[in-house]
């Protein structure tokens, strides 16, 4: 103890030369931790710009069954998908809740007028997807709902009766998509055009889709060939480069099992990894020669403070103290101050890649310690 306070009198005596070992040696712990936290950053930003990017099937899981109408397709997938991401911890985990949907081809049209073909949809959560433009959204058995630019062509208006396949069902509303191609839809053919104002339109006599409760659905006749699908999206603000190999790993195998749309979300992880790869080699070269100049001022800093320090061990030896702790008297104030200077440059280091992370890197991107 008495060896502790004699160094830290010293220190306090050349003071200015110790916080000059201080500061340099907190320079040289942020330095170090930079290029590494700012590498892991941008790894991360490169993996959410990639996937962000990248259209929704490079981004979207999807298990889907056909079957007819009788067989009921949507609750058999349902309980497979349930089932299937059991096996599959890392996508359990990232893979936001499902959106389920029951999609079948259909001939709609007014009674009497032949119809056009049009597929007839019932998506979970579709009225907070689309913008009513007249009406409301479908809700009750028998009620549908038509796009704006469906209903513009057929004149079809609200409250208005409509076949499809043969069965009678009303009109409840005539909608607008609000992003066409927005995850949700999970790139699906619902919309066969539309303009950048986000109207679904017609083309070729096929018209966009006719969105009903699932009541109405399942009402169409028993032997209509159906498609039940569940899709789910991974969340872009949890996924992180840690996940990506699990994940390399679990989507092959998932794909294996009937999945739909897992081998594009595996490319597109892939092209993000490649591109994470080559950030390696400029961000090394730059640290290494920031770090190499800092370990230089440092050595010159310390050398001094430990001639600074030859009067002090020649008294030390001059009074009989043994070897060691003689030693240990003329290294603990720099070793003192190094330790002090660990946690000050890791701060250092953390808020200057935090800073940069926020100016240049994708929005959110997480600092990884």
């Amino acid at each position: 103890m008495g060896d502790l306070r004699l160094v830290l009198r010293g220190m306090w005596f050349r003071r200015g030369l110790s916080l000059a070992v201080l500061v340099l040696a907190s320079l040289v712990v942020g330095g170090a931790v930079t290029g590494p936290l700012f590498l892991r950053s941008a790894g991360e930003s490169v993996l959410r710009d990639t996937l962000d990017q990248a259209l929704p099937v490079g981004r979207i899981v999807s298990d889907q069954i056909n079957g007819t109408v009788h067989q009921q397709p949507l609750t058999v997938v349902e309980r497979f998908n349930a089932t299937h991401l059991k096996s599959y911890p890392t996508l359990t985990r990232l893979l936001d809740p499902p959106v389920a949907s029951l999609k079948m081809n259909a001939i709609a049209g007014s009674p009497g007028i032949t119809g056009d073909s049009a597929p007839l949809v019932y998506r979970g959560g579709v009225c907070a997807h689309v913008h009513l433009v007249q009406g409301q959204c479908a809700e009750k058995p028998g009620s549908v709902m038509v796009s704006a630019t469906s209903a513009g062509s057929q004149n079809w208006t609200v409250g208005a009766p409509l076949l499809i396949n043969g069965v009678r069902v009303t009109i409840a509303g005539i909608y607008a998509p609000l992003d066409p191609v927005g995850d949700y839809w999970a790139g699906r053919p619902y919309f066969a055009a539309f303009s950048g104002s986000g109207m679904a339109g017609s083309s070729g006599g096929s018209l966009d889709a006719v969105f009903a409760p699932l009541a109405t659905v399942q009402a169409q006749p028993a032997n209509i060939v159906a498609t039940g699908t569940v899709d789910r999206s991974l969340d872009l603000a949890r996924i992180r480069l840690t996940d990506v190999p699990s994940l390399m790993t679990e989507l092959p195998a998932y794909s294996a099992g009937g999945t739909v749309s897992a081998a594009a979300v595996a490319d597109v992880l892939q092209q993000a990894t490649e591109i994470k790869d080559k950030l390696l080699s400029p961000v090394v070269v730059v640290m290494a020669q920031l770090l190499l100049l800092c370990w230089l001022i440092l050595f010159l800093v310390t050398a001094n403070a430990a001639e600074a320090r030859g009067p002090e061990v020649a008294l030390a030896k001059l009074r009989g103290v043994p070897a060691g702790r003689t030693v240990a008297f003329g290294l603990l104030d720099t070793l003192l101050l190094v330790a002090l200077a660990v946690p000050i440059g890791l701060g250092l280091g953390y808020l200057g890649v935090t800073a940069l992370a926020s100016l240049h890197l994708a929005p959110g991107t997480p600092v990884v310690v």
